[in-house]
């Protein structure tokens, strides 16, 4: 058996690969309790969806980062450190109102949101709705997605395997992308510049080849940015591509991985400018049970989580301005940051969005978790007790707290064993049994 995203040869009895931490078809693990501090068991390694946005670093030189040195931004607390060809069918959309309106409800917003007037056209945040797109052609399951306003991309697996197709929102179209891995996927999108990773597994010598392709949608060139045996998970922002780099940490090899994050500026269609750059050195991700690991790319920032504590560093989540290399916890005990411009969002007591220009901190959904930021709403996962179970809903609640919808009422499993929730300005996608789901957002 053998790991559909790496490639790596799997035990029959692993629920995980161990040289991605992806999770094994077919063998779901039974997720535990979630532990003190809001944190709860993820799928493989969670990849929170990058935000939009424009980074201006240049990357000329590795930029080696002391790991970890900086302030928690609620406690003041300071930590010191140690293709392109047209499908067979052309998708079509159809648009379709989902029954769950829009609501006004604020019970759970906090009493530091900055409005709960009505404001024209604010996407999530205003008393327009998420439309549902229902998009025809696709004859195979989905199994991940990123969106933009732009375009739409996603994997899907059939008789030929993973395939990557893009469908650009303007001409309609779809596009397969030209890969040629054993493996493909780990999609992430910013405007029209699409990022994945490919993967070849030598069986007889357990060697990984692996790789990370820009493209500019819809007709490329394809573009390498990185390789190596052990780059997976690539986000895109503006003119940075990231990639994650992970191995057994050599002082507790069977507790956690040694996560490092690496990135390059690119051109417009995703051509390196310069040498690559190390931008966290070393964070903790434990692999025990179903754990998962996080980090996400902004505009300006990187997030990422620190599972375990080493040295000085504390266990939770780290901010870090791209332009000055300058890391600070944003709180211990957080998890799963995901960015947007100027502000962050995270798990905590619920889901909480820190804004970093006025310091501000607010809960938007306390029952909420696994969400994605985006400008002006928030996408998450919601738990309802039913019966001897749970069900978890799709839900969007924009940033004031003063507007929500129900998306979709049950995923059918739990978010940690799904793919993240996409965002953009104007659409959210997100895939539930192979099934795409694609809203867009309609003023009133």
């Amino acid at each position: 058996m053998y790991c559909s995203n790496c490639g790596s040869q799997l035990p029959d009895d692993a629920r995980f690969c161990k040289e991605c931490g992806a999770p094994t078809p077919g063998k779901e693990p039974v997720a535990p309790p979630p532990p003190a501090g809001g944190r709860s068991g993820g799928r493989g390694i969670w990849i929170a969806i990058a935000a939009i946005g424009i980074v201006v670093i240049a990357l000329a030189i590795a930029l080696p980062l002391i790991f970890l040195l900086g302030n928690d931004a609620t406690t003041g607390e300071t930590v010191s450190a140690s293709s392109t060809t047209l499908a067979t069918t052309p998708p079509t959309t159809e648009q379709t109102t989902v029954s769950t309106e829009a609501t006004t409800d604020t019970t759970t917003a906090a009493s530091s949101t900055t409005s709960s007037e009505a404001r024209a056209d604010i996407p999530g945040d205003s008393a327009g709705s998420w439309t549902e797109t229902n998009v025809s052609g696709l004859d195979q399951a989905v199994n991940e997605v990123a969106v933009s306003d732009e375009a739409l991309l996603f994997q899907t697996s059939g008789p030929a395997g993973n395939q990557l197709f893009a469908y650009t929102f303007d001409s309609g179209q779809t596009v397969q992308l030209p890969t040629d891995g054993q493996t493909a996927g780990s999609v992430d999108l910013d405007g029209l510049l699409a990022v994945w990773r490919e993967a070849n597994h030598d069986a007889d010598n357990n060697v990984t080849e692996a790789h990370i392709y820009a493209y500019l949608l819809p007709d490329g060139p394809k573009i390498e940015v990185a390789s190596g045996t052990r780059v997976a998970y690539p986000q895109v922002s503006g003119s940075m591509v990231t990639w994650a780099e992970g191995g057994p940490w050599a002082a507790s090899p069977d507790e956690y991985w040694d996560m490092v994050v690496k990135g390059a500026t690119v051109d417009e269609q995703g051509r390196p400018i310069g040498a690559a750059g190390t931008l966290v050195e070393s964070a903790l991700a434990s692999i025990l049970g179903d754990s998962g690991w996080n980090y996400s790319l902004s505009d300006a920032f990187l997030a990422w989580e620190q599972q375990g504590p080493t040295g000085s560093a504390y266990t939770g989540s780290y901010m870090m301005d791209l332009g000055e290399m300058q890391p600070w916890l944003i709180a211990s005990e957080t998890w799963r940051p995901s960015l947007d411009k100027n502000r962050v969002v995270f798990t905590r007591n619920g889901i909480e969005v820190s804004e970093f220009a006025s310091g501000k901190m607010q809960q938007i959904d306390p029952a909420g978790d696994f969400a994605t930021a985006a400008p002006t709403y928030v996408a998450y996962f919601r738990p309802t007790p039913a019966g001897d179970g749970t069900t978890w809903a799709v839900v969007a609640r924009g940033l004031t707290g003063s507007y929500e919808q129900v998306l979709l009422k049950d995923a059918g499993s739990p978010p940690w064993f799904l793919g993240p929730i996409a965002t953009s300005a104007h659409r959210i996608a997100f895939v539930i049994d192979g099934v795409l789901h694609l809203f867009q957002w309609q003023a009133s």
